[in-house]
């Protein structure tokens, strides 16, 4: 994937081992305030999810066995197209998540809840949902330089705001599919066609099953 920031700076690079994502922004006032937790994730949550804070304080022996145990309670939920991600750092926004897991297939949706800071992500295949779930309990995925913790949400969809499909909604960020390019599509590119509409804030390339991009503006 290749990123622009315009008018700042790169987000920072950490870590060793893993799967490795930085924070692409602060949050703002407006996803701050993003719908809560379902209820049927509040049902989930409380039946036993693994507290991220319990399994960072333990060690060692004690490590090994927590992560065997989330491992065992993750499949404990059937099997949902829906992965339920928590342990995320508040600066992660929908695109981190999007750069991290679509190595795993094909995201049709991210809804967050940035004050629980965890997250549903909906793959269009319950083969794509399966393998993050079964590579999050065997190895580390980090988001924003924080592990993430999966497993399946008790919901098969995600539900969609009322204006989802509202041609007319408000929304600050383009998605852009360029098929058939006759020459290399950079973020310089697109902020050469992008930026003469409007003041372009930043620009993200994903370069897997063809080119899509996100432009996004104030």
């Amino acid at each position: 994937m290749e990123e622009k920031e315009i008018g700042g700076e790169e987000g920072g690079k950490g870590g060793k081992g893993g799967f490795y994502r930085s924070a692409k922004r602060p949050r703002t006032e407006e996803e701050a305030g993003a719908r809560d937790l379902e209820e049927d994730e509040e049902k989930e949550e409380e039946a036993g999810s693994t507290d991220e804070d319990e399994v960072r304080s333990i060690d060692g022996r004690s490590r090994r066995s927590a992560k065997k145990d989330f491992v065992k309670d993750s499949h404990l939920i059937p099997p949902s197209p829906v992965v339920h991600v928590r342990g995320l750092c508040d600066a992660v926004v929908e695109a981190d998540l999007v750069e991290a897991l679509q190595t795993f297939g094909k995201i049709c949706y991210v809804m967050m809840m940035p004050f629980k800071r965890q997250a549903l992500v909906e793959f269009d295949s319950l083969d794509s949902a399966e393998n993050c779930v079964t590579c999050g309990g065997s190895e580390p995925i980090f988001i924003a330089n924080q592990q993430a913790f999966f497993n399946f949400s008790t919901s098969q969809r995600i539900t969609r705001p009322t204006n989802a499909d509202d041609p007319t909604s408000k929304n600050k960020v383009l998605l852009l599919s360029i098929q058939n390019p006759l020459y290399p599509i950079s973020t310089d590119v697109l902020y050469t066609v992008c930026n003469p509409v409007g003041n372009v804030l930043r620009i993200v390339i994903f370069k897997r099953n063809g080119i899509q991009a996100m432009v996004e503006y104030p």
